[in-house]
């Protein structure tokens, strides 16, 4: 809720959440999580009737978004770490702590190239930090 407490929600047939209680005009931080996947928190502001709210979530090491894990996202990982503009951090300077998350596979709190190899090596075949994060 607004002040911090957990609210319970429902899972509808289709998938939707369903929270009930709410106050009308209270922001609310809503997290999402899934196996293998980043979770994500955003705001949603409750309404006096339905409120929709999309949350995208991404694969661990999914850094472009297109649903594979390749060179392509090692890449942008290399970008960042350098320095260089990349989706992780953009010509503005500003990172994208949500895709900092995404790319931190190894999840140590330290982006880096250690990171980047760990996406290639998955992307070649060869053991790599992913045979733990997705093993059944």
């Amino acid at each position: 809720s607004g002040n911090g407490d957990l609210i319970a929600s429902m899972t509808a047939v289709d998938g939707n959440y369903i929270f009930v209680g709410l106050t009308s005009g209270t922001e609310y931080t809503v997290t999402a999580s899934m196996p293998g996947c980043a979770p994500r928190s955003v705001a949603v502001k409750a309404g006096s009737s339905t409120v929709t709210q999309n949350i995208r979530m991404l694969r661990y090491g999914d850094v472009n978004g297109d649903t594979l894990i390749d060179a392509k996202d090692a890449t942008q990982i290399m970008r960042y770490d350098a320095g260089m503009v990349s989706v992780i951090r953009g010509s503005d300077g500003v990172a994208d702590e949500y895709l900092i998350s995404v790319a931190n596979v190894l999840m140590n709190g330290e982006l880096s190239a250690r990171d980047a190899t760990q996406i290639l090596r998955y992307d070649a075949g060869l053991p790599s930090y992913f045979d733990r994060l997705y093993q059944a």
